[in-house]
């Protein structure tokens, strides 16, 4: 069906400023829109709607919501893939007449929603000096024949940022679900022992690649959990010391949760299991 309303010929303009456009880029756009249904309102908008509604005396039911102006963000982030936007085909071949926007919006440097999974830390100049983060639980489709009157400018510093965003969106929308145990014993008590040290757990974090944890016998109804700590290098006494710390103590919060947790792994290049590797969930902690 979406096929048969592709143009023959796209807008002169639109293909070249789509080419211009790289997953990660802060459009300046205010309209955001979402679809809710009044008669089980959730979201502030949602509820003033069936508020404004009952006032009203009128219907309540489904409808498109927009975040006015007032309400909006006047900045969003590019989701899509940069070979989905100005896409790797032809000109004539193109097939895919949108992009995916998130909200940009500027937080208290101190605020405990940068901790959370589904913020992001912009990084450009322009934007990270004023405390803006991108906000990932709403996604609005934007058609690709906007991007020529839309300001752009990029979300981040360098490459290796806006590779890193690639890659967090990537693992939220490939990450199947893991018992719910499993994140308050590896998630809860790291992040308690890295909030108890901060400057310990910075210096630490810098021999880090990856974390990353096994279940067994299945994601949904774990009995055993193991954290692998991925390095380029062997760790350093220090850094393995805080990992050894942290497991003794966290083996009650896992017992609690009717778990057993394994003894940490260290994999380095030097004894690097592939096989292994491939086969462990990502596990993604903010400091």
């Amino acid at each position: 069906m979406l096929d048969e309303g592709l143009p023959s010929v796209w807008p002169a303009d639109v293909q070249p400023a789509a080419y211009a456009v790289r997953q990660g880029d802060v459009l300046e756009l205010t309209a955001l829109y979402y679809l809710a249904d009044t008669r089980h309102p959730v979201w502030v908008l949602t509820r003033k709607a069936a508020e404004d509604a009952v006032a009203a005396a009128g219907p309540l039911g489904v409808e498109i919501l927009d975040l006015n102006p007032d309400v909006a963000p006047h900045l969003v982030i590019v989701t899509s893939q940069t070979c989905d936007i100005g896409e790797e085909a032809p000109p004539n071949e193109w097939e895919l007449p949108w992009i995916q926007v998130s909200p940009v919006y500027r937080i208290a440097g101190d605020s405990p929603l940068r901790h959370r999974d589904y913020i992001v830390a912009l990084t450009a100049t322009s934007l990270s000096a004023d405390g803006f983060i991108a906000d990932l639980r709403i996604e609005m489709p934007v058609e690709k024949g906007m991007l020529p009157e839309l300001a752009i400018q990029p979300g981040f510093a360098n490459e290796a940022d806006a590779v890193s965003f690639g890659e967090l969106l990537g693992r939220r929308r490939q990450r199947a679900a893991v018992a719910s145990s499993v994140n308050r014993v590896l998630r809860g008590t790291l992040q308690k022992k890295m909030q108890n040290n901060k400057s310990r757990w910075h210096r630490v974090r810098l021999e880090i690649h990856k974390l990353k944890f096994a279940v067994a016998p299945s994601r949904s109804e774990p009995l055993t959990v193991q954290l692998y700590v991925c390095s380029q290098e062997q760790l350093s006494a220090d850094a393995r010391q805080w990992f050894e710390e942290w497991q003794q103590r966290a083996k009650d919060a896992a017992g609690a949760e009717g778990l057993v947790l394994g003894p940490v792994g260290y994999m380095f290049r030097e004894n690097f299991d592939l096989a292994l590797y491939d086969s462990l969930i990502e596990l993604d902690v903010r400091s």
